[in-house]
């Protein structure tokens, strides 16, 4: 297979293969210079952010996107 990836000459599992088996490309990779948690514990806060109402949204959410799965499943014979 050459190792360019066009949507109709390659299966979704020849595709993965490819990305696997390409060496990474030391141009493209660059030390740590901090560690992420420090910058995530000295990111800006949101003052509008309510992590109450986030974490009802995201309740629904998943309670919508599991419906959708089993309604899925159900359509699929599984």
């Amino acid at each position: 297979m050459s190792t360019e990836i066009r949507k109709d000459d390659c299966t979704p599992q020849e595709a993965v293969e490819l990305i696997r088996t390409t060496p990474g490309n030391p141009t493209q990779i660059r030390p740590a210079t901090v560690d992420l948690i420090d910058v995530l514990r000295s990111a800006p806060t949101d003052p509008t952010f309510d992590l109450e109402s986030w974490q009802r949204q995201w309740s629904a959410l998943e309670i919508e996107l599991r419906s959708l799965t089993r309604a899925n499943d159900v359509a699929e014979g599984r």
